[in-house]
């Protein structure tokens, strides 16, 4: 993946399984330092999950709008 700032190569910082289906990575820019969260779900979990409106679903939306709570 490449840096949001600079567009130079980045690395994995962490990376965590939330929820059992999310995998929440923290990225680390080698070039510029900056440094960016993403989660990564599959399309299925997604989907199932949504639909069933749990628990894990709301923990993953949490994390979508508040990333700075990993």
């Amino acid at each position: 993946m490449n840096c949001l700032e600079c567009n130079a190569p980045t690395r994995v910082v962490d990376s965590r399984k939330k929820g059992g289906v999310a995998v929440v990575r923290r990225h680390g820019c080698r070039s510029c330092g900056y440094r960016f969260t993403t989660v990564e779900v599959s399309l299925y979990d997604f989907e199932r999950l949504f639909k069933k409106k749990d628990m894990v679903s709301r923990e993953i939306v949490e994390l979508i709008e508040n990333p700075e709570l990993f």
